[in-house]
């Protein structure tokens, strides 16, 4: 999560989408007086500045005392003022009304069955490859991530933009000419590329079950994003590439 007072923008940072990636760059780009929040384990060109100083959870929960229990829990578990993950809501909780309302709030969602495959080589990986698909379908654990951007009760999207994963690119050149960040089309780095060498398309790996439990599991950023279980790649097309 980032709060750039140099260029007025608030980074809320989602799961699986290039969210360390867009984070490294930006943080590049960052005044001394900025927020930068720390990664686990630390990363090369990211330096956490800014993020430490107390809350008073239990005062932020009586602001949100309709709130559901999660958003309780969620105010309890972090000790940290500002940390990595931070749902934006609890970031609004923790700035003055002024910058929340006038700076520039975004985030990246990413198609859930793309999200998904990638969720899973990342654990495969840090497993040694061993974990097979259907194990991790019965984890149960997805990369959910629309409690992030929506308010307390999830009903509404809070941040002012939600960047397409597919269209990155082209939409975060469209946010960093308004915010006056230089950007030539490419991040220039890529921290968790590594965790996937197999590119195949998640409509040709996907069984008719678990791309229902994708659909069931990420029905709400279905519905706020109007996402589709896309047609699957030409095959020819992709031996040829």
């Amino acid at each position: 999560m980032i709060i750039s007072h140099k260029h007025k923008f608030i980074f809320i940072k989602t799961v699986k989408t290039a969210g360390t990636s867009l984070e490294v760059f930006l943080a590049r780009h960052c005044g001394p007086d900025d927020v930068l929040t720390l990664f686990d384990p630390p990363i090369e060109g990211h330096q956490p500045r800014n993020n430490e100083g107390s809350c008073n959870p239990i005062s932020e929960i009586m602001h949100i005392p309709f709130g559901p229990p999660s958003a309780w829990r969620c105010l309890l578990s972090q000790r940290q003022r500002f940390y990595n993950h931070m749902p934006a809501w609890v970031v609004r909780l923790r700035v003055p009304s002024g910058i929340w309302n006038s700076y520039f709030k975004f985030c990246v969602e990413r198609n859930p069955w793309d999200k998904v495959l990638s969720h899973y080589h990342m654990h495969a990986y840090r497993l040694g490859g061993a974990l097979s698909l259907d194990q991790y379908f019965a984890r149960g654990k997805f990369p959910i991530n629309y409690p992030r951007y929506t308010n307390p009760s999830r009903s509404r999207i809070i941040v002012d933009r939600v960047v397409r994963y597919e269209n990155l690119p082209d939409e975060l050149g469209e946010i960093f000419t308004r915010l006056n960040v230089p950007f030539d089309g490419d991040l220039g780095v890529r921290k968790k590329g590594h965790f996937r060498n197999d590119r195949t398309p998640y409509q040709l790996v996907f069984s008719p079950q678990q791309r229902q439990i994708v659909e069931r599991v990420f029905a709400r950023e279905i519905q706020l994003h109007g996402y589709r279980f896309a047609q699957a790649p030409n095959l020819e097309g992709m031996v040829n590439a």
